[in-house]
């Protein structure tokens, strides 16, 4: 049988214990959300670092897209350059030939 003096003690033990309880709970659920946002953040860097690889990836392929670009720049320049070489030597050949074309018509006249 309980006795009055441990009934008031189990009544002041269940008392106290009904805020711990309470308090345990609340510091589980903090637990919880904490164990959610760390794995949250983990998806979000990890993602960030596929990210950065693709880019990474990506800046390479350009580089080398820019190289092979400028590469075929030099090529088309240098034919530029020689037909430029050759076209000045063309026309001048073309207007000595007009001019002494135009000398004979008019000589012959």
């Amino acid at each position: 049988m309980v006795t009055a003096e441990e009934g008031g003690d189990r009544a002041a033990l269940v008392a106290t214990w009904h805020p711990a309880k309470s308090d345990m709970l609340d510091v589980n659920q903090i637990i919880k959300d904490l164990a959610s946002m760390v794995h949250e953040q983990g998806d979000a860097i990890a993602t960030s670092d596929k990210e950065k690889m693709g880019k990474r990836d990506s800046i390479e392929a350009n580089i080398e897209t820019a190289s092979s670009n400028v590469d075929s720049a030099n090529e088309q320049l240098a034919k530029a350059s020689q037909h430029q070489w050759i076209c000045p030597k063309t026309m001048s050949f073309t207007a000595i030939k007009m001019f002494e074309s135009l000398l004979l018509k008019s000589t012959a006249n």
